[in-house]
């Protein structure tokens, strides 16, 4: 039994090695508050964090244009949410409160004390989950292409058209989903590398999450956040910037045009820009 153990100990410390070595930047792997493992990467110094939440069947990798940028001036640090990238599958049910507890874990782990949390697309759910367990450390939330309406939650109707498809014919439907999100201008290799990762997600993973999603409302948990909210979004959608200001305290909005929901992949030029100036912005308020 002894010798079965250390072999086990030997193979997960070998696993994480192998992982470590494949990235760019420093890697870690922690454990969730019930266990699940959370890889994350990370780099840079300085007093200010920047903390990078994926998407919806996403990881750490979307962030490597912004990692590499932000890494100079700032602590950076990217998360896999359980059951994406390197992170744990073992989660049964992948919701916002709980994704909200990994981002948690590592900013602990870190001993980060003045954070900015940026999140895209189903992110910006995740780091509001995370801000209302940070309190104080937060200094302000980023949302990249979300936050279109904080006060509006999808119809039936409306869940229905998106999940069923994807739910009932994953393989045919994601591809389709994904390339929906894209305007006709955008680089057709890029479209193809984003569409090929986010359709290898895990489909248990992938279904849960969607459909946690749908049942989230952002409303309910911004009740225990007061820090100011920026939107970085794509002006492919609509956001009602109205309806945000009186949901919040404190919002605000840049669009990005020529760009679909993917800000920070198809022009991270222009996205690291205006992250710069919005980081910035938080910082001094």
């Amino acid at each position: 039994m002894k010798k079965y153990l250390l072999s086990a100990l030997a193979i997960i410390i070998l696993s994480s090695t192998l992982i470590n070595a494949s990235s760019k930047y420093q890697a870690k792997t922690i454990y969730s508050t019930d266990s699940t493992q959370i890889y994350f990467e990370y780099a840079g110094k300085g007093d200010l964090a920047i903390v990078f939440v994926h998407g919806w069947s996403c990881d750490v990798s979307f962030w490597e244009k912004q990692m590499e940028y932000f890494r100079k001036n700032y602590k950076v640090v990217a998360v896999d949410l359980a059951g994406h990238g390197y992170s744990g599958t073992q989660r049964k049910d992948y919701m916002m409160p709980a994704y909200g507890k990994d981002v948690e874990a590592v900013v602990n782990d870190q001993d980060l004390d003045k954070i900015i949390l940026v999140g895209h697309s189903m992110g910006g759910a995740v780091i509001i989950e995370a801000a209302a367990l940070l309190g104080d450390k937060v200094v302000g939330l980023v949302g990249a292409d979300t936050f279109h309406d904080l006060t509006r939650k999808p119809t039936e109707e409306e869940q229905k058209l998106y999940f069923d498809p994807i739910k009932n014919d994953f393989e045919n439907a994601c591809p389709k989903f994904v390339a929906s999100m894209f305007p006709e201008s955008t680089d057709s290799l890029l479209v193809i590398d984003i569409t090929n990762k986010m359709c290898d997600a895990d489909y248990d993973v992938a279904i849960s999450s969607m459909d946690n999603l749908f049942k989230y409302h952002e409303v309910s948990s911004l009740n225990s956040v007061d820090v100011p909210i920026v939107a970085i979004n794509a002006g492919y959608y609509p956001t009602n910037i109205e309806a945000n200001k009186k949901a919040v305290n404190s919002f605000d909005l840049k669009i990005m045009e020529g760009v679909g929901h993917f800000v920070m992949n198809e022009d991270p030029e222009t996205f690291n820009k205006l992250l710069e100036e919005t980081i910035s912005q938080l910082n001094h308020q």
